[in-house]
């Protein structure tokens, strides 16, 4: 459950993969009585492992209350809530066994920029992807293409992401960054989207609008 920008839930649903034909979310204020809105979720998506199936909940109080109404491909129908599967519907009885979302409160919504709409998005790792100017590397660069350690530093730069803007978008990727990080490799849980001082050259560029967007992450380094 994921709340969105203009009063709204997304919610999803992962099954076994061919397992249900049909699922329905009912809901409804979280303190409102009687019965509920239905949904009829979309299987969104298939990995062959699990089946996706998703929607938008319309809840402009912010408060919710759901449960799923599952049907199986011999047309079987099963509810699913807090207490797991059931032969009927949850109990209205205080609600018990819902699943809730308390409050949607307006800093946990997510908006997606509309720029990131058919993005590929590629994690780049500064020291490792390229070294584009070797006259900032430090003294204590390592040779290009020995293994890693975890104190090297192979003096990849944003000049080097700069120069392999072409081999990006020949990829199919929407734009780059670079990222402040204590770790040699620049990501960590606490990353920020900045320039940082460590990586050299990051003072002159903040992103690639050569590439159309304005970011981009990369996952895979790219020797020089």
């Amino acid at each position: 459950m994921q709340p969105l920008a203009g009063d709204r839930f997304y919610v999803r649903l992962l099954s076994e993969a061919g397992d249900l034909a049909a699922v329905r979310c009912h809901f409804a204020d979280k303190y409102a009585g009687g019965l509920e809105g239905a949904l009829p979720l979309v299987r969104e998506a298939s990995d062959g492992i699990s089946d996706y199936w998703s929607g938008v909940l319309p809840m402009p109080t912010s408060r919710l209350r759901y449960f799923f109404e599952l049907t199986d491909t011999d047309g079987q129908t099963r509810f699913f809530d807090e207490h797991g599967f059931l032969e009927g519907r949850p109990a209205r009885k205080h609600y018990a066994g819902y699943f809730f979302y308390p409050y949607d409160l307006p800093i946990d919504r997510f908006a997606l920029p509309a720029w990131v709409a058919g993005r590929t998005f590629y994690l780049v790792f500064p020291d490792r992807f390229a070294n584009g100017d070797q006259m900032n590397d430090p003294a204590w660069k390592r040779p290009w293409g020995e293994a890693p350690t975890a104190k090297s530093f192979f003096g990849g730069d944003i000049p080097g992401i700069r120069q392999n803007l072409g081999w990006l978008s020949d990829l199919g990727v929407g734009g780059s960054t670079s990222h402040r990080s204590s770790p040699r490799h620049r990501i960590t849980s606490t990353t920020r989207p900045i320039t940082s001082a460590s990586i050299p050259g990051s003072a002159r560029t903040r992103t690639s609008p050569a590439l159309g967007a304005r970011r981009a992450w990369a996952r895979h380094p790219r020797p020089s």
